[in-house]
């Protein structure tokens, strides 16, 4: 991690259903043990993997023909769907704010992504499954940012980063690199893996609103995450996590 970064802990107490914990104290749920002690992480031909190359995660879409217009699910290595993704509307079938609900499967709740945008700005708020805020994020709407390669996730004081999103060219291709403070919250960690895929989804929902023109920012198909189908409905079949070790 770079210089000034707060040292790394070693370990953190595991998921006990019905214990009371400090609000302080990090909890992991079934199947995130595997972030508990991760400090890097990369994304690429859909696969969140440790710095080292050991799967995580691959990358699923859930196809339904009239459910929310983003249900993913992030899958380990043994097949098995331990974190999930959908968009959902405080207001229903009447609109409403949009927002991403991620849960750690079977049902435990861990987090809520808001995203609101403005003629500059694409504005990112974090919060934990009670609604509580944790971080936020601001990525410029400009000509120019599409050459950025770098988000930072910070604190509420918005004074530190507590994760940097780096996105690395592969030839033809590009990863995605997120550095963690190694303190963090297993399940706060796969929030912002989710967060990186909700940002996608809407910077290139953003690329075709003709009020934004065709720009997508550099970062609609970083990692092999590709949107481009998405606001079509079509996105070639209902299971695109590909191209890794563990493509399903």
């Amino acid at each position: 991690m770079s210089a000034g970064y707060p040292g790394p802990i070693q370990s953190q107490p595991q998921w006990q259903n019905g214990s009371t914990f400090s609000k302080s104290t990090a909890m992991v749920p079934p199947g995130l043990e595997c972030l508990a002690e991760v400090e890097e992480v990369t994304l690429k031909d859909k696969v969140f993997q440790t710095k080292n190359g050991q799967d995580l995660f691959t990358v699923r879409r859930e196809s339904e023909c009239c459910g929310p217009s983003l249900n993913l699910r992030l899958r380990n290595p043994y097949k098995r769907d331990v974190v999930s993704l959908y968009l959902i509307s405080d207001g229903g079938c009447c609109g409403g704010q949009t927002y991403l609900k991620v849960s750690a499967q079977p049902a435990h709740h861990i987090g809520i992504v808001r995203i609101l945008t403005s003629s500059s700005n694409i504005n990112v708020s974090i919060e934990r499954g009670n609604g509580e805020p944790v971080f936020s994020a601001k990525l410029p709407v400009s000509v120019g940012s599409n050459k950025d390669s770098t988000i930072e996730i910070l604190g509420m004081d918005g004074s530190q980063p507590v994760a940097v999103i780096t996105k690395e060219k592969e030839g033809k291709s590009s990863q995605v690199i997120f550095h963690f403070l190694l303190n963090m919250e297993a399940a706060l960690k796969a929030v912002i893996l989710a967060t990186f895929l909700y940002v996608s989804f809407r910077i290139r929902e953003m690329s075709h609103s003709h009020s934004y023109g065709d720009s997508d920012f550099g970062w609609a198909d970083a990692g092999g995450i590709d949107f481009a189908d998405m606001s079509h409905g079509d996105f070639g079949g209902s299971d695109w996590g590909g191209g890794g070790k563990n493509d399903l």
